[in-house]
């Protein structure tokens, strides 16, 4: 079975610490940024986040989309985000996304997917990982 993308947080201090492992990959899904603003919430608000991707073995632009959410999450509550943790790729790739202004109206309103989607994305990440 292939690897899949795992997202665990540590709070420390004033800090969150947001782990990045395995493979991720736009045909595993992509995990949500819920828990990390979850813990953005909490009282008292850390001063910041840091990121650790030491067990990250595969990506595309799935995590540049997670870390896109988590930038815009702490925008709004004006928390640092400390990409050093994060692989050079992805940096560069992330400095490069927020760089562009989004267009208005350039953004779909996410719908809940059918279930005869939800089935074919599962019939497809389990033809991926068969080829894996």
């Amino acid at each position: 079975m292939a690897e899949e993308s795992q997202v665990s947080l540590q709070r420390s201090g004033d800090a969150i610490l947001v782990r990045l492992s395995g493979a991720w990959r736009l045909l595993g899904g992509l995990p949500s940024g819920a828990s990390v603003r979850q813990e953005l919430e909490r009282s008292p608000q850390p001063a910041r986040v840091t990121f650790e991707a030491q067990k990250l073995t595969h990506w595309d632009s799935s995590v540049l989309t997670f870390l896109v959410e988590i930038s815009a999450l702490c925008r709004q509550r004006g928390v640092a985000m400390d990409r050093a943790g994060l692989p050079a790729g992805v940096r560069r790739l992330l400095e490069l996304a927020e760089a562009v202004s989004e267009r208005k109206g350039a953004r779909k309103e996410a719908a809940e997917a059918s279930l005869l989607e939800r089935i074919g994305a599962a019939t497809i990440g389990a033809t991926a990982s068969l080829a894996e």
